[in-house]
């Protein structure tokens, strides 16, 4: 069966020169959709009719579609994130990866099919700006930030809880012969009592142990390595990577997101803006030229992490162009 966009949108007037806000930017989802289902490859005439008619009802119409159209061509021209890691290389959907045509670019760009797949295999997850805590049933708890998934399998057997993405900080009670062992990605956390926080962004782990030991391991190129982390003490490492020692850290700078508060210190663009990125319904995308590398600082909220990427954009004397609910495009 072949869908049809909501008719509620495809008939609306702007007869008002003076049109409201609220009204442009319905017209701008109405131009959002056109766009979607032209390059759908599955469009039948009488829909093309319709849309003819629905642009040259009011100047409005046309010009919020070409608005549109123009933002969809700059991001075919998008270059995705290096990342020289074989995985990464073999994968043919990733973060900052595009499929460019019809329906599969909206659902590319908007990022949908990953997370629809990672919360589906989930147990517990936050949205998009949520925080919450949860108890596992052997008596640990575990704080979650925003966008963050993970599954749990907590028995007599075994304590093991996978995070399937985002972040969160685990308070493990005692259980006499089973430690709680958090995957992610191709490597294993483990505590026996204590506390510590793991992230996983952009096919990166980040693991700081915060009370008791947090031992971090992992196996590539059929070598494992194992390391003992002491509290204040923090390990990363990647999809096809060892976990290395990132040293004595600022505890309260790792946990700051618990406060609704998010710290840059001298960290490169491109990773200030996925942290962001992280409270806000769009994608960041990087234009060509955009240095990744420059060195960022700066604290800010995370209930207004919009605000925190205008701000660190125009630093650089960038600007940003805003697809609501699909992408921002840095410039």
């Amino acid at each position: 069966m072949r869908s049809k966009l909501p008719k509620h949108r495809l008939g609306n007037q702007m007869n008002d020169p003076q049109t409201s806000s609220t009204t442009k930017a319905r017209v701008a989802v109405e131009a959002r959709e056109w766009i979607v289902r032209l390059n759908s490859g599955d469009v039948e005439t009488k829909y093309l009719e319709e849309f003819r008619k629905w642009r040259d009802r009011a100047p409005e119409n046309a010009l919020a579609f070409e608005r549109e159209r123009a933002f969809w061509k700059q991001l075919q021209h998008i270059e995705p994130k290096e990342d020289t890691t074989p995985d990464a290389q073999s994968s043919p959907i990733g973060r900052r990866h595009f499929l460019l045509g019809g329906l599969a670019t909206a659902a590319a760009v908007a990022g949908i099919a990953p997370i629809v797949i990672e919360k589906f295999k989930a147990d517990y997850v936050t949205a998009i700006g949520e925080r919450a805590e949860f108890g596992l049933n052997d008596g640990s708890r575990v704080i979650m930030n925003t966008d963050s998934a993970i599954s749990v399998s907590i028995n007599e057997q075994q304590r093991n809880v996978i995070l399937l993405r985002g972040e969160a900080e685990f308070y493990v009670q005692a259980n006499h012969g089973n430690p709680l062992i958090v995957q992610a990605l191709k490597g294993e956390s483990t505590s026996a009592e204590g506390k510590f926080a793991i992230k996983l962004l952009d096919n990166t782990v980040t693991v700081t142990a915060l009370d008791g030991k947090t031992t971090v391991s992992n196996r590539h190129d059929t070598i494992a390595v194992s390391l003992e982390l002491q509290p204040s003490q923090q390990a990363i490492y990647r999809r096809s990577g060892h976990p290395y020692l990132n040293g004595e850290i600022d505890v309260k700078k790792v946990l700051a997101w618990q406060a609704g508060r998010i710290i840059f210190e001298n960290a490169p663009l491109a990773d200030a803006l996925a942290d962001l990125e992280r409270y806000l319904p769009e994608r960041i995308l990087l234009a060509p030229g955009v240095k990744r590398s420059t060195r960022v600082s700066g604290t800010f909220t995370t209930d207004r992490a919009l605000a925190a990427v205008n701000a660190l954009v125009r630093i650089q004397g960038r600007i940003i162009t805003r697809l609501p609910g699909v992408a921002i495009l840095v410039t």
